[in-house]
Protein backbone atom coordinates (compact mmCIF):
# COMPACT_ATOMS: atom_id res chain seq x y z
CA UNK A 1 0.00 0.00 0.00
CA UNK A 2 1.51 3.21 -0.96
CA UNK A 3 2.11 5.47 2.12
CA UNK A 4 -0.38 8.31 0.99
CA UNK A 5 -3.28 5.98 1.16
CA UNK A 6 -2.27 4.54 4.52
CA UNK A 7 -5.80 3.70 6.61
CA UNK A 8 -5.53 3.78 10.55
CA UNK A 9 -7.42 3.69 13.58
CA UNK A 10 -6.28 6.53 15.82
CA UNK A 11 -6.24 6.38 19.43
CA UNK A 12 -6.26 9.98 20.99
CA UNK A 13 -6.14 10.95 24.69
CA UNK A 14 -9.68 12.19 26.30
CA UNK A 15 -6.99 15.04 27.97
CA UNK A 16 -5.53 16.33 24.70
CA UNK A 17 -8.16 15.39 22.10
CA UNK A 18 -7.87 19.24 20.10
CA UNK A 19 -4.30 19.14 20.64
CA UNK A 20 -3.52 16.00 19.04
CA UNK A 21 -6.22 16.41 16.32
CA UNK A 22 -4.74 19.92 15.17
CA UNK A 23 -1.36 18.31 15.34
CA UNK A 24 -3.05 15.38 13.13
CA UNK A 25 -4.27 17.78 10.61
CA UNK A 26 -1.25 20.13 10.40
CA UNK A 27 1.02 17.04 9.20
CA UNK A 28 -1.31 15.74 6.59
CA UNK A 29 -1.25 19.68 5.27
CA UNK A 30 2.03 20.10 5.66
CA UNK A 31 2.53 16.33 3.49
CA UNK A 32 0.08 18.47 0.79
CA UNK A 33 -3.29 16.35 1.81
CA UNK A 34 -6.60 17.35 0.78
CA UNK A 35 -8.39 16.66 4.08
CA UNK A 36 -12.06 16.51 4.41
CA UNK A 37 -13.10 16.17 8.37
CA UNK A 38 -16.08 14.08 9.23
CA UNK A 39 -17.34 15.30 12.53
CA UNK A 40 -19.66 13.37 14.45
CA UNK A 41 -17.97 15.00 17.59
CA UNK A 42 -18.45 18.64 17.71
CA UNK A 43 -20.49 21.02 15.24
CA UNK A 44 -18.33 22.64 12.39
CA UNK A 45 -18.82 26.07 14.48
CA UNK A 46 -17.28 24.62 17.26
CA UNK A 47 -14.56 22.57 15.52
CA UNK A 48 -13.41 25.35 13.04
CA UNK A 49 -13.04 28.16 16.36
CA UNK A 50 -10.63 25.48 17.68
CA UNK A 51 -8.49 24.81 14.61
CA UNK A 52 -8.44 28.86 14.43
CA UNK A 53 -7.07 28.65 17.70
CA UNK A 54 -4.19 26.05 16.99
CA UNK A 55 -3.34 27.99 13.71
CA UNK A 56 -4.87 26.38 11.15
CA UNK A 57 -7.26 27.70 8.93
CA UNK A 58 -10.48 25.65 8.21
CA UNK A 59 -10.88 27.02 4.85
CA UNK A 60 -7.95 24.60 3.83
CA UNK A 61 -10.17 21.35 4.59
CA UNK A 62 -13.53 20.27 3.23
CA UNK A 63 -15.94 19.26 6.63
CA UNK A 64 -19.21 16.89 6.43
CA UNK A 65 -20.79 17.76 9.57
CA UNK A 66 -23.38 15.36 11.32
CA UNK A 67 -23.86 16.80 14.91
CA UNK A 68 -25.02 20.33 14.05
CA UNK A 69 -28.54 19.53 12.96
CA UNK A 70 -28.93 17.94 16.51
CA UNK A 71 -28.57 21.10 17.90
CA UNK A 72 -29.59 23.91 15.21
CA UNK A 73 -26.59 25.51 14.52
CA UNK A 74 -26.39 24.60 10.97
CA UNK A 75 -25.97 27.89 9.57
CA UNK A 76 -28.37 30.02 7.42
CA UNK A 77 -25.45 30.98 4.86
CA UNK A 78 -23.48 27.34 4.20
CA UNK A 79 -19.80 27.59 4.33
CA UNK A 80 -18.82 26.49 0.65
CA UNK A 81 -16.67 24.08 2.20
CA UNK A 82 -19.04 22.31 4.79
CA UNK A 83 -21.68 19.83 3.87
CA UNK A 84 -24.47 18.86 6.83
CA UNK A 85 -26.04 15.60 7.01
CA UNK A 86 -29.47 15.71 9.07
CA UNK A 87 -28.05 13.07 11.74
CA UNK A 88 -24.99 11.20 12.92
CA UNK A 89 -27.70 7.93 12.33
CA UNK A 90 -27.31 8.46 8.94
CA UNK A 91 -24.33 6.49 8.18
CA UNK A 92 -24.84 5.69 4.73
CA UNK A 93 -25.59 9.60 3.56
CA UNK A 94 -22.22 10.50 5.22
CA UNK A 95 -20.18 7.55 3.84
CA UNK A 96 -21.52 9.48 0.64
CA UNK A 97 -20.79 12.40 1.19
CA UNK A 98 -17.17 11.36 1.81
CA UNK A 99 -16.99 9.43 -1.16
CA UNK A 100 -18.65 12.58 -3.25
CA UNK A 101 -15.70 14.54 -2.20
CA UNK A 102 -13.10 11.78 -2.75
CA UNK A 103 -13.99 11.83 -6.11
CA UNK A 104 -15.38 15.33 -7.00
CA UNK A 105 -13.53 18.07 -8.23
CA UNK A 106 -9.64 18.88 -6.68
CA UNK A 107 -10.70 15.93 -4.56
CA UNK A 108 -9.68 14.97 -1.18
CA UNK A 109 -6.96 12.22 -0.79
CA UNK A 110 -7.29 11.81 3.02
CA UNK A 111 -10.09 11.36 5.30
CA UNK A 112 -10.54 12.08 8.86
CA UNK A 113 -13.27 10.76 11.19
CA UNK A 114 -13.81 12.31 14.41
CA UNK A 115 -14.59 10.26 16.40
CA UNK A 116 -16.35 6.37 15.86
CA UNK A 117 -17.25 7.27 19.57
CA UNK A 118 -19.64 9.73 18.81
CA UNK A 119 -21.01 7.77 16.23
CA UNK A 120 -21.34 4.58 18.18
CA UNK A 121 -23.93 6.71 20.46
CA UNK A 122 -26.13 7.11 18.37
CA UNK A 123 -25.83 3.99 16.27
CA UNK A 124 -24.57 1.32 18.11
CA UNK A 125 -20.85 -0.57 17.98
CA UNK A 126 -21.88 -2.60 15.02
CA UNK A 127 -23.26 -0.55 12.94
CA UNK A 128 -20.19 1.77 12.87
CA UNK A 129 -18.07 -1.22 12.55
CA UNK A 130 -20.19 -1.94 9.34
CA UNK A 131 -19.92 1.59 8.50
CA UNK A 132 -15.96 2.05 8.85
CA UNK A 133 -15.46 -1.24 7.17
CA UNK A 134 -17.21 0.20 4.07
CA UNK A 135 -16.08 3.25 4.04
CA UNK A 136 -12.13 1.77 4.68
CA UNK A 137 -12.80 -0.22 1.42
CA UNK A 138 -14.14 2.76 -0.35
CA UNK A 139 -11.12 4.82 0.29
CA UNK A 140 -8.82 1.94 0.03
CA UNK A 141 -10.48 1.40 -3.77
CA UNK A 142 -9.98 4.76 -4.39
CA UNK A 143 -6.27 4.88 -2.93
CA UNK A 144 -7.27 7.90 -0.35
CA UNK A 145 -6.05 7.94 2.98
CA UNK A 146 -8.17 7.52 6.16
CA UNK A 147 -8.14 8.18 9.56
CA UNK A 148 -10.98 6.51 12.20
CA UNK A 149 -10.25 8.30 15.22
CA UNK A 150 -11.48 7.27 18.56
CA UNK A 151 -10.41 7.78 22.27
CA UNK A 152 -8.18 5.92 24.29
CA UNK A 153 -10.73 4.60 26.63
CA UNK A 154 -12.52 1.48 27.31
CA UNK A 155 -15.32 2.33 24.82
CA UNK A 156 -12.67 3.66 21.95
CA UNK A 157 -10.48 0.36 22.23
CA UNK A 158 -13.18 -1.44 21.83
CA UNK A 159 -14.22 -0.27 18.83
CA UNK A 160 -10.70 0.63 17.76
CA UNK A 161 -9.96 -3.47 18.12
CA UNK A 162 -13.91 -4.02 16.03
CA UNK A 163 -11.81 -2.17 13.17
CA UNK A 164 -8.59 -2.74 13.61
CA UNK A 165 -8.38 -6.14 11.52
CA UNK A 166 -9.29 -4.07 8.29
CA UNK A 167 -6.67 -0.76 8.95
CA UNK A 168 -3.05 -0.68 7.80
CA UNK A 169 -1.67 0.78 11.18
CA UNK A 170 -3.21 1.65 14.72
CA UNK A 171 -1.67 4.88 16.73
CA UNK A 172 -1.84 6.14 19.75
CA UNK A 173 -1.75 10.33 19.52
CA UNK A 174 -1.05 11.54 22.96
CA UNK A 175 -1.17 15.43 22.63
CA UNK A 176 2.13 15.33 20.03
CA UNK A 177 2.28 15.12 16.34
CA UNK A 178 2.46 11.91 14.25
Amino acid sequence: METNARIRVVLLSTESHERSVAHLVRSLLDEGRRVLYVTANRPYRTLAAALRQAGLDPDALRFVDVVSSLNGSIPAERPENVRFVRSPTMLEMIAMRAEQDVQGPGPCTHVLVDSLNALAIYNGPRPVQEFAHFLVNRMRGRQTGLDLLVSDSEEGRSLGDLVSGFVDERMHLNGVAP
